[in-house]
This record gives structure tokens, C-alpha cells and sequence, in this order.
């Protein structure tokens, strides 16, 4: 297989004179408008721009979303350097150090697999636009307004997505071409169907980014009703942008959503759902001529779905174990047809970076349920609906991310909305904490305690602590 495919080649410079004009315009806006509202260039920026557009200089690949993950910690840098306007310092939450140890430990192993500078160059690029960006985030995204400025921003770059997509469908032809940012003017054609994909590298993840994040809007919707407006449009441009990619993946990831959203009246039962899926799965495993996870193979919702090949990627992977635990396989093109493509981003984790990268990115998603369920909880004690379902529509969010990774890796700037939405959930679920559950009755936090603050061992047995 060409090593390209991993290393990403030499290329050559190429960005078109009205994209540089725009670039140099959302820099500007970067750096001199307020704290609050550099979260609206920025995104609009990073999602508009394609990854074709690229500065190469000594074999390093500079998008546009890397310049502008520079130049918005130059804005970080130089704002602190002012006296009585340094930022304070963020705190550090579970989902932040899983997903640093999970991109140390993806780059390590992927330099050690393949052993080469190429390969060490590509990961350090990986890991600068992906940490640069969600600590980014984490100093953009500090209070409640913050939360809901971010969301209200992924919407508006939603439905300018949506609306030029819905174009695609319409004359067939894809604007950003013009600019010589995509292979061709003309839309991709399937099964019959036009796949619109406005700035992104393919269809599936201008889907993907629409798809996953409408859950957001609603919560927005019930959270604060001056941003209903806001909120509407996001709705529209995300389903524009899910229906209009004409893929499965953007389908499944909404109905996952919206299955989510549908458990509300069921959110003090959760534990009770999730034995009883885990032990349907099981049941349907040992019933099944096929493995379960063969259910991967049926899904085509749109026609023309390679839903055998990620089937397939995951069954290899099983099946393989022995070949890619470590710190992966290089062997990967050679486990059957079109094998070398990781459309699944778990398989990817497995086959690049070994068992520990997996659980790493696991845990990214883990310990976000586990942050959102606590704040949850939290809302739910102190007697604040909206904000319990704001929290529920964040994990209706997350869960909707879990499912779509088994159908595309974000390797554009879709990778944008998922990372926000890391910082969303950080930021929201450590100001809660932080605000209501300190002005609860001492007597609701002691009744409360597991869910609020941690529990103290116990002097004796039987006794607990409540003081």
C-alpha cells in the first residue's frame, strides 16, 4: 500500500487569493474583538476553509485550521502578557487528561509502527491541530454564556453549510470548486442520488458534523428562550446538512439522537436500559448464524451503503487481535478488499495505535457520560428542569458522536465540532458543579452525597460520614 495514505506525501502550496482575503480578515477578527465572540470567526473560519488549502513549508503541511489554531493562541498568549487581563487558569477535568493521554499514547505508537520520521512528522501535525484546538476551546468556552455562544455559533456555520449543500442538490454543482479547493465542480453522484458535501473532503463528514450535534439545539431551545431563533436555525442547517449528504451514517446518527432524546422519561431508569440492551446483544450473538456486530452490515438507509465494509473492518479486527495489540499492524491492507480505508474510528484507534490508544479514546467518551450523568443528577436535585435537560441533550450529543464513529473517522474539519463539543461539556459540567450544588441545604447535599461530592471512608463499620 502507498504510504501516502498515512504520511499524507509532499504536495504543494496552494491557496486561492479570496480564500487568503478571508483567512487574513477572520485572523484580524481573532485577535482584536472580545474574548467572548472570537468562538464565531474562529469556527466559521475552520469549517468553511477547506483542508486543500495548505502552506507547506519543509515537508509540514499548514491548513488553514492549523493557522488558525496558531493564531488564536497568539491571542491566548498576548492577552495574558496584559496586565488585569490574564485569563485564568482552566481547570483540568477528566475528559481533558483522557484525551491528552490518548493522543500521546496515538502518537507514540504510530511512530513506533511504522518507524519513520514521515511517520512521526504526520502524528506530531495530528496531535498540534488536535490538542491546539480543544484547550483552544477550553479558554474560549468558560461560563454558561460562553456554552450557549458556541452552540448558537455551530449553528449559524450550520446552516450556511445546509443552505449551500441544499444548493448542491439543486444545480450540481459544489461552489467551493471554484477556488479549486475540491477535485471537481461537479457533485458526487450514487446509486442514483447527489451527495452534497459544501467544504468538506467528502459527503459522510459534512454529514456527520450536521448530524451528531443536533441534540445541542434543542437543549438551547428549552435552556433560554431568547436564543430560540438560534437554536431553529441550527435545527434546519443540521438537518439540511444530514439529508442532503445522501449517507446512512448521517441518518443513523440523528435517529441515535433522537432515541436519546426520547429516553428522558426514562433518565432515572438508565441502568436498568443498559443491562437490558447488553443482554438482548448477547442473546441476539448466540442465536445469530452471524456475530452481532454483522447488524453493522444491514444498515442502508439511503441505498448504496458500504455497510459489509465496515462489517468486515470490525471482524478483521477481532479476529486479529494477536496482530494489532501492541501498537498496531501495518499488515492492514492485506486483511481483505479496500481494508486499508479505517471508515470505522475505533478500528482506526486499534489498527494505528494498539489496545491502550483504543481504550484511551474509550475512556474520552466514558467519562464523558459519567460527567454529564453526575451534572445530571445534580440539576435534578436542585429542582432546575432546564438545565437537567440541557445536560440530557448533551449525552443525547455524545451518544449520537459514539454511534457515528462506527460509521467515519473525522480526519477534516469536522474533527472541529466534536472537539467543541468536548469543551462544552467540560466547561458546562465543572460550572454546575461549581454554582448550584454549592447554594443546595447542607442537608440535601449529606442526603445526595454520591452524586454531589465524594464520600468519606467510613471510621467504623456501618457509620457513614456526613460531616
Amino acid at each position: 500500500m502507498d504510504q501516502t495514505h498515512y504520511f499524507g506525501g509532499t504536495g504543494e502550496t496552494h491557496f486561492h487569493p479570496a480564500v487568503i482575503v478571508f483567512l487574513i480578515l477572520a485572523s484580524l477578527l481573532i485577535l482584536v474583538i472580545r474574548r467572548q465572540y472570537v468562538i464565531y470567526p474562529f469556527l466559521f473560519a475552520a469549517v468553511l476553509v477547506p483542508l486543500s488549502q495548505v502552506v507547506i513549508v519543509g515537508g509540514v503541511h499548514f491548513m488553514a485550521l492549523r493557522i488558525l489554531v496558531l493564531v488564536g493562541w497568539l491571542r491566548v498568549i498576548v492577552s495574558s502578557a496584559f496586565p488585569g487581563k490574564q485569563m485564568p487558569v482552566v481547570p483540568m477535568t477528566s475528559i481533558d487528561k483522557a484525551f491528552l493521554l490518548w493522543m500521546m499514547s496515538s502518537t507514540v505508537m504510530f511512530t513506533v509502527l511504522w518507524g519513520q520520521w514521515g511517520s512521526f512528522i504526520n502524528a506530531m501535525g495530528l496531535a498540534y491541530t488536535d490538542l491546539g484546538l480543544l484547550f483552544l476551546f477550553r479558554f474560549l468556552i468558560r461560563d454558561n454564556d460562553d456554552v450557549e455562544r458556541s452552540i448558537k455559533a455551530l449553528g449559524y456555520v450550520c446552516i450556511v453549510c445546509g443552505i449551500l449543500m441544499l444548493g448542491e442538490q439543486i444545480v450540481h454543482l459544489n461552489v467551493f470548486g471554484y477556488f479549486g479547493d475540491l477535485p471537481s465542480l461537479t457533485v458526487e453522484f450514487r446509486e442514483g442520488k447527489y451527495r452534497s458535501q459544501a467544504s468538506f473532503l467528502h459527503p459522510l463528514l459534512a454529514g456527520a458534523f450536521g448530524a451528531t450535534i443536533f441534540p445541542m439545539f434543542i437543549g438551547l431551545w428549552v435552556k433560554n428562550k431568547k436564543a430560540r431563533v438560534a437554536a431553529g436555525i441550527g435545527l434546519i442547517g443540521c438537518m439540511l446538512m444530514a439529508v442532503t449528504s445522501m449517507s446512512s451514517t448521517s441518518l443513523m446518527a440523528i435517529f441515535a439522537g433522537s432515541c436519546a432524546l426520547a429516553l428522558w422519561p426514562m433518565r432515572r431508569r438508565m441502568r436498568l436500559i443498559r443491562w437490558v440492551v447488553a443482554v438482548v446483544l448477547i442473546a441476539l450473538h448466540l442465536v445469530m448464524k452471524a456475530p452481532v456486530w454483522a447488524l453493522i452490515a444491514r444498515i442502508d438507509l439511503m441505498g448504496g451503503s458500504s455497510g459489509y465494509h465496515r462489517f468486515e473492518l470490525v471482524n478483521q479486527t477481532i479476529v486479529r487481535f494477536r496482530e494489532w495489540w501492541l501498537v498496531g499492524t501495518t499488515n492492514q491492507a492485506n486483511w481483505g478488499w479496500d481494508m486499508w480505508d479505517n471508515i470505522d474510528w475505533y478500528v482506526a484507534q486499534c489498527t494505528t495505535g494498539g489496545l491502550l490508544t483504543f481504550i484511551l479514546f474509550v475512556a474520552i467518551i466514558v467519562y464523558g457520560f459519567k460527567r454529564i450523568g453526575k451534572s445530571r443528577k445534580e440539576a435534578e436535585i436542585a429542582n432546575d428542569r432546564s438545565t437537567e435537560f440541557f445536560m440530557w441533550t448533551l449525552g443525547a450529543t455524545l451518544f449520537s458522536n459514539a454511534v457515528t464513529f462506527i460509521g467515519v473517522s473525522y480526519f477534516d474539519q469536522s474533527i472541529v465540532a466534536w472537539l467543541t463539543f468536548l469543551a462544552i461539556v467540560s466547561a458546562a459540567t465543572h460550572i454546575y458543579k461549581a454554582g448550584a450544588v454549592a447554594e443546595l441545604p447542607v442537608e440535601t447535599v449529606a442526603l445526595h452525597r454520591p452524586y454531589l461530592m465524594p464520600r468519606r471512608r467510613p471510621r467504623k463499620a456501618g457509620v457513614l460520614i456526613h460531616s
